[in-house]
């Protein structure tokens, strides 16, 4: 499955009625890393336990996607129709939120939100309902604690993502059964993405009853697919409560099921330690921060929504981009590479110019020696010079981006007095492209700005979401001069 980048960081917050769970992932290049896992029970009032654990992590990024509880939200699947355009698609949704708020007493005080998913020629969607009460009290929960809502969900679709990242599961079709309190929901995948969704009694029954269960269901073919590959791995399983009960294969129907208890996040590196299974819901709602486009499930008003993604734009600067870090870091290891040595970080380049100058004056009478030196502070000095005019043309080119672009690539070539530059990137809109164009032909430092591509990209090359997948976007590449 192809991940879209969208943003930098992404803070998963689990609020359940035994404890809150907190994973804080951060984009380095192309690779994740878990910067922290954190639990705190809920001995006492919600407020409390919320203020304890953030006092604990000391987040310096406030925005955070986060779940209301189960009591708190109602969710309904409604078989699809056939659609023949996007209009008829849009008064089908106006159509189905009509009829849940009649049979919720006619309120209008409602937050209502959808996901859509396939399963071959079959198609359905999944509403989540919350009050406008409950969406509020958690936003004020939140802010209580210097923290702002990018997304506020159910947790049922989103527990899914923390398995991409596991490469046994991502990859062909894979089950996974989530274990709740008194509900199980039983997921079936092809390649990541969410095919079938089939809610499960859980009450009164063991982790062991609820398994055996899932896997006749496998067995039988009436609510997954047809064929199941006893070849793969034949069930995943999460739980709320983790080390409950141990997760092991079994024989159903004369067939063996390999069952494996899912490990959240597998593949992304960590030095604070791995979550464990309970921590799932909590995972994928991390990386559905990362990655907004995997689905469209969001009880925040869309304003709200427009205003925290530009207030995330605001603090997430192209700075903290994907090649700015890469940049400086290589700058970093040229200059270490002048000097001879291996240390972490360049923390003042002045000073170490003044290193090679001191060991200059202490070889003033070897001539060799001398020259070799010399070379090296040129050297070094050209390298802070260089990364004093990146950076600079870095604050000149962020001050020109609007709302609804991002870059994927730079590249840039010295010639003499400029520089010319290949810019390249996506946008939502042609529009925000030519504001973009306009922005860098009435900047004074560049010149020969051009437009060289702007293609519309397929959905294909950016995410595999099927036909429901309606996020247009522009893949463009401008090139112009940059005087030094």
């Amino acid at each position: 499955m192809k991940l879209p980048f969208i943003q930098q960081r992404g803070i998963g917050v689990h609020i359940t009625g035994k404890s809150i769970r907190w994973i804080d992932l951060v984009r380095t290049g192309n690779s994740l890393r878990i910067l922290t896992v954190d639990e705190e029970p809920l001995t006492d009032s919600m407020e409390e336990s919320l203020s304890r654990l953030v006092s604990r992590v000391k987040p310096d990024y406030p925005f955070v996607s986060t779940n209301l509880r189960p009591d708190q939200v109602k969710e309904f699947v409604v078989p699809l129709p056939e659609f023949d355009d996007e209009e008829y698609q849009e008064s089908w949704l106006h159509e189905q939120e009509r009829i849940i708020k009649s049979s919720e007493s006619g309120s209008d005080d409602l937050h209502i939100s959808h996901h859509f998913w396939e399963n071959g020629d079959e198609g359905k969607c999944l509403f989540v309902v919350a009050s406008d009460q409950a969406v509020r009290q958690r936003k004020e929960l939140l802010d209580s604690v210097g923290l702002t809502p990018v997304c506020l969900t159910s947790g049922t679709v989103e527990r899914t993502y923390s398995c991409l990242f596991n490469e046994e599961f991502a990859e062909g079709d894979q089950q996974l059964l989530h274990i709740g309190k008194e509900e199980a929901i039983l997921y079936d995948l092809k390649n990541g993405i969410l095919t079938e969704m089939i809610a499960m009694d859980h009450a009164g029954n063991s982790i062991s009853d609820t398994i055996e269960e899932a896997l006749t269901l496998l067995i039988s073919g009436k609510n997954v697919r047809d064929s199941i590959s006893t070849q793969q791995h034949g069930l995943f399983v999460s739980t709320e409560n983790a080390d409950k009960e141990t997760v092991t294969s079994r024989e159903i129907g004369g067939q063996t099921f390999n069952v494996v208890a899912l490990q959240p996040l597998k593949s992304v590196k960590s030095k604070v330690g791995k979550p464990g299974i309970h921590f799932t819901t909590c995972a994928g709602m991390a990386v559905k921060q990362l990655y907004p486009a995997l689905d469209s499930v969001n009880l925040l008003g869309e304003e709200e929504q427009v205003f925290v993604r530009e207030q995330i734009q605001k603090k997430d600067s192209l700075l903290t981009g994907i090649l700015i870090p890469g940049s400086v870091v290589l700058i970093w290891l040229l200059i270490m590479a002048v000097q001879g040595y291996h240390q972490s970080q360049l923390t003042n380049a002045s000073e170490q110019v003044e290193q090679l100058n001191n060991k200059i004056t202490a070889v003033a009478n070897a001539d060799s020696s001398l020259s070799r030196w010399v070379r090296k502070v040129e050297q070094a000095r050209e390298l802070v010079a260089q990364r004093t005019r990146f950076a600079s043309l870095m604050e000149t080119i962020g001050k020109t981006v609007p709302n609804g672009v991002w870059f994927t690539g730079m590249n840039i070539r010295n010639e003499q007095s400029q520089s010319q530059v290949k810019l390249q990137g996506l946008s939502n809109s042609e529009n925000h492209v030519a504001t973009l164009m306009e922005h860098l032909e009435h900047t004074d430092r560049l010149s020969d700005v051009r437009l060289v591509l702007s293609d519309r990209v397929q959905e294909k090359d950016i995410y595999k979401k099927g036909r429901y997948a309606n996020v247009p976007l522009v893949k463009f590449e401008i090139r112009f001069r940059s005087k030094e």
